[in-house]
């Protein structure tokens, strides 16, 4: 029962951590340039923004695979 209960509790905890993306707006350029909108500053600079990078799921992979690799250790070491 004790080993299920920790299971259980090592899905719980990594499902529930989920990595949120910045939210504040980035001034790539600085204050003092002569562009109307980030746009515009983008295609003049060749700088390139991504919005959006998938952090969650990497993050919930790796979090599973360590859970998998502590549980095989742990059923195969109360095995002996």
């Amino acid at each position: 029962m004790k080993k299920v209960a920790i299971f259980l509790a090592a899905i719980a905890v990594s499902v529930s951590v989920l990595a949120d993306p910045p939210t504040k707006e980035i001034n790539w350029f600085g204050s003092g340039t002569d562009y109307s909108d980030d746009k515009e500053a983008e295609e003049n600079t060749g700088i390139r923004r991504t919005k959006g990078a998938p952090i969650a799921p990497a993050t919930l992979l790796l979090l599973g695979l360590g859970g998998a690799a502590v549980g095989t250790k742990v059923v195969r070491n109360t095995k002996k």
